[in-house]
């Protein structure tokens, strides 16, 4: 990799760990017969950014350091994402199928280890599912061809859903995928923390009556 790259990819790295030392941002999926409804919010240190119209038919490569086995591709759907760090790296986006993927940052996050399987990057691995994926099913079985570089130590991790209403959270977690869907999503919903915990710091409130069962102290 030249300098000029590697110049990108320690930049890109700075700024991401120092932008997100606030951590208050959520996403969420509502749905009923008739429509579905996905928004997040954006709590961050820096609100400007710009949207991003991704062409179907470009021939694009993984930004990742030293790590020679990149994940190559072509974009077979046309998207549009919102990025603050350039092309090809966004935050969330929405491509012709109708497939939303959406980061929240995770510190607890540990990619994979090198293996065989092609490598890219945490932002591109949002641009890679848009440009090819329709559906959730087709996201979650990318991880048999594809992981995030460890290079990178930018922790994050996806709320995802598609035309059909189908949603699921993917997160990096000792080195291995998981990902609620289904009956194991109970609540479409991502924040900072993990989907299990999150969960599990749920189950201390009434959520009908709106009073807290007992105390986390």
């Amino acid at each position: 990799m030249n300098m000029k790259a590697k110049f990108f990819l320690v930049l890109f790295a700075l700024q991401f760990l120092f932008f997100f030392k606030t951590e208050a941002c959520t996403t969420f999926v509502m749905k009923d017969s008739n429509q579905i409804l996905f928004g997040r919010n954006f709590d961050f240190n820096v609100g400007s950014g710009f949207v991003v119209n991704n062409p179907k038919g470009i021939s694009k490569y993984a930004l990742v350091g030293n790590e020679q086995n990149i994940m190559r591709w072509t974009s077979k759907l046309g998207s549009i994402t919102f990025n603050q760090f350039g092309r090809e790296f966004p935050y969330e986006g929405m491509n012709e199928k109708g497939l939303v993927v959406a980061l929240m940052i995770l510190t607890k996050t540990k990619y994979p280890e090198i293996d065989n399987r092609k490598v890219i990057s945490p932002l591109q691995w949002i641009q890679y599912q848009l440009d090819v994926a329709s559906t959730v099913d087709e996201v979650i079985a990318s991880n048999s061809v594809l992981r995030i570089s460890k290079e990178l130590p930018v922790g994050i991790h996806f709320l995802v859903c598609d035309a059909k209403g189908k949603s699921a959270t993917i997160e990096f977690i000792d080195g291995k995928m998981v990902c609620h869907t289904e009956k194991q999503l109970p609540i479409p919903l991502l924040t900072n923390n993990t989907y299990d915990e999150s969960i599990s710091y749920l189950k201390n409130f009434d959520i009908m009556g709106g009073q807290k069962k007992y105390s986390m102290e």
